[in-house]
């Protein structure tokens, strides 16, 4: 019996990863679709989140880089209910029809909406390939040997370090923040395996806030939080990414706030990553604020030059791929702001070189990475830079730009910095309303709408824009 019950739990499985695939086909396209998807395999979900069978490393990167959204989206819609993802490089079998399964007499056939409740019980076998540190949700590419350090980094790295060589004692808790692709969840993850390694094991729990929120709703739901608390409460470490998203969710922040308090008293190692730091996330209780900043808190900033270069010959070494030296450079300097996207434009200059599509020189790459880096103009200019540059073209003051004056010849110009400055930055309106002599948000909101229909209809118009944004991109790079 027992060898049917797992069979039924895998081919409930692969119902909801085929549904998944289905929307996968139909969102991105049939030759997306059977380029980066067709090869891949659900290896099974734990603890909220799925994990993916991929061929080889470019599989992962290229999808994580060009449709996380999408395979997002599409795993909450398969499965019926939201789940994180990692990647597995496996060498997956070819695939073959799938048997016909019919249901037991004394089990009903279950529906992809049950498949997360039937895998989220104690499995009766498991699909790891024996790494432990698979069974704690972490990424095996995350470790300290993998990542690169350099001046941006290094006191969280040294920190990240002294945690594992006394936890709960050294830093507690620690705090890491940064803006997104920086590397916050690469050293937090990296803490969970060197602590794995010391024979933590199983004591280890990795997941996302998100995760931690699903996993207490669905407690509630079934009357198993007493399970769930004494989970979280007997860790060694627990490591919580994304903290950021607790925001406004006052069940979560009561739940999480004891939890922390056992595991701080038991002096037991909390290690969390956000996006800000913690004063600055907006419906977030200060009594978690106050315990967020009891102990370390420290920030990762954007790596140097040196260090981007260095990200991208570590990468290309554990890929065991190369590019021309030219093109290392010219990544390092063309991509600044995020080292996520900078491993995912070396992935997709790779992927060119191997599929034999063109050389690579520079031109060829901005062809290849426009759309990269376009995102990474916009990062990289702020709203003042923008209204000098608007200021210089049309001949006007700097000082035009947020004073009260209303002649056309001032406030034509400075409608265009505004839509270009919500535009390019993609910064909240109020704060391009204050970047403008604290203008309010419906006066942004009129100048975007005027100099959008004014595009649309005047084609004059619509070049003298076109050629600004281009003199700010010059600027950018």
């Amino acid at each position: 019996m027992e060898a049917e019950a797992t069979m039924i739990d895998e081919s409930s499985l692969r119902i909801a990863w085929d549904a998944v695939l289905e929307n996968l086909r139909k969102t991105i396209g049939a030759d997306s679709y059977e380029r980066w998807f067709a090869s891949t395999s659900a290896l099974g979900v734990a603890d909220g989140t799925l994990n993916i069978g991929v061929p080889n490393p470019i599989h992962e990167f290229w999808i994580e880089s060009n449709f996380g959204n999408q395979l997002t989206a599409a795993i909450e819609q398969g499965f019926g209910t939201p789940l994180g993802h990692t990647f597995e490089v496996v060498e997956l079998a070819k695939e073959v029809p799938a048997p016909e399964i019919k249901a037991m007499p004394s089990e009903p056939s279950k529906r992809a909406e049950e498949v997360v409740e039937d895998l989220d019980r104690p499995a009766k076998k498991q699909r790891t390939g024996g790494d432990s540190t698979a069974k704690v949700g972490l990424n095996a590419d995350y470790t300290f040997q993998e990542f690169v350090v350099g001046p941006n980094c290094k006191f969280a790295f040294a920190a990240a370090q002294a945690a594992v060589d006394r936890p709960g004692q050294a830093f507690n808790p620690i705090l890491i923040h940064g803006r997104t692709g920086l590397g916050k969840t690469h050293l937090m993850q990296a803490i969970g395996h060197a602590c794995v390694e010391r024979g933590v094991g199983s004591r280890v729990i990795y997941m996302t806030s998100e995760q931690f929120t699903n996993e207490f709703i669905m407690g509630i739901r079934r009357g198993d939080g007493e399970r769930l608390r004494r989970k979280y409460r007997k860790a060694e470490v627990l490591l919580i990414d994304d903290i950021q998203f607790f925001a406004g969710k006052d069940s979560t922040q009561e739940e999480f706030f004891h939890t922390f308090n056992v595991l701080f008293d038991a002096k037991k190692q909390i290690v969390l990553t956000s996006d800000r730091p913690p004063g600055d996330i907006k419906e977030l209780e200060h009594r978690l604020i106050s315990r967020f900043e009891s102990g370390l808190t420290t920030e990762l900033l954007p790596p140097d030059a040196e260090t981007r270069e260095a990200i991208l010959r570590a990468k290309m070494q554990n890929m065991d791929v190369a590019i021309d030296d030219g093109l290392i450079k010219y990544l390092a300097r063309r991509i600044r702001s995020n080292v996520r996207r900078l491993e995912g434009a070396l992935i997709r200059l790779v992927s060119m070189n191997s599929l034999g599509v063109r050389d690579l020189d520079e031109p060829a790459a901005d062809e290849i990475l426009w759309d990269i880096l376009k995102e990474e103009t916009g990062k990289t200019l702020n709203i003042e830079q923008i209204q000098r540059c608007v200021a210089d073209y049309f001949d006007i003051r700097l000082a035009d730009m947020s004073s009260r004056r209303r002649p056309k010849h001032i406030a034509q110009p400075r409608q265009v910095a505004m839509y270009l400055a919500r535009d390019i930055t993609k910064s909240p309106l109020k704060e391009v309303g204050r970047a403008f002599g604290g203008r309010d948000h419906g006066t942004v909101i009129h100048a975007c709408r005027t100099v959008e229909k004014r595009v649309e209809e005047e084609d004059e118009f619509r070049q003298e824009v076109s050629r600004i944004r281009a003199i700010l991109e010059r600027e950018a790079s």
